[in-house]
């Protein structure tokens, strides 16, 4: 079953003695897709990087729209998908997985994103008639430095936490 509904959002965090400066971030994947195989207990999850934007900061773990300007907004999806993601090479992002049981917990695979596929875990849950998949993507191991700027006094934790909202998945 092809699921498009729903939401896939990323979260990142700030470190460094300069964070005061930075913000936590709320980033959605506008386009993206689901197959997700009850029969065959698969899924494959695509992600088109350059469809990677900012949605808002977060202060105190709470969304702070107003937090950034139009400017920072296009200033950090332009470094997001050139230097992070780097989109013009490695335009997709693919999570290909399997689970055992009939309601899956855990589903793991692996993860292919800007040239490189390792193993991961996702965490599956239910909420309110959704299925919610959650996975830590540690960003060394795929082989991409975490952004950081005034001499790296200012950067983004290593970890990007990644959490996708799944509607109508019959899952």
């Amino acid at each position: 079953m092809m699921i498009t509904e729903g939401e896939c959002r990323l979260f990142t965090f700030k470190e460094g003695a300069l964070s005061a400066l930075g913000h936590d971030l709320v980033l959605r994947a506008a386009r993206w897709s689901v197959d997700l195989r009850r029969e065959s207990r698969t899924v494959t999850a695509r992600v088109e990087a350059a469809s990677v934007a900012v949605v808002c900061a977060r202060r105190h773990g709470a969304d702070d729209p107003d937090a950034l300007s139009s400017g920072d907004r296009a200033k950090i999806e332009r470094t997001a998908r050139s230097e992070v993601l780097r989109v013009e090479r490695f335009p997709e992002v693919v999570f290909e997985g399997r689970w055992e049981g009939d309601e899956p917990s855990v589903v793991g695979g692996t993860l292919a994103l800007c040239g490189v596929t390792r193993p991961i875990e996702v965490r599956v849950s239910r909420s309110e008639g959704r299925l919610v998949c959650r996975a830590t993507v540690h960003q060394p191991d795929w082989g991409i430095t975490p952004y950081h700027a005034m001499l790296g006094a200012l950067r983004v934790q290593a970890d990007v936490q990644v959490e996708w909202t799944l509607a109508g998945s019959g899952a």
